[in-house]
């Protein structure tokens, strides 16, 4: 995923994103895309939802099942 058009064609689905800095002690989230925001998408993973901004994501990709 590299626009935000596949972000919100996405938006549901089970997706892996990777950040250049880390949030909350991590860098690497597994989870649901909840929404895709004009400059950020809404993630969420294990019961809580991340802020993810567009610039700190590194890689987006769809996590299988």
């Amino acid at each position: 995923m590299k626009t935000k058009a596949d972000f919100i064609r996405f938006q549901g689905e089970r997706i892996k994103i990777e950040t250049h800095e880390v949030i909350d002690g991590r860098k690497k989230f597994t989870g649901i895309l909840e929404k895709t925001n004009e400059d950020s998408v809404t993630i969420a993973v294990d019961g809580m939802s991340f802020d993810i901004s567009g610039t700190n994501i590194m890689r987006a990709i769809l996590a299988g099942q």
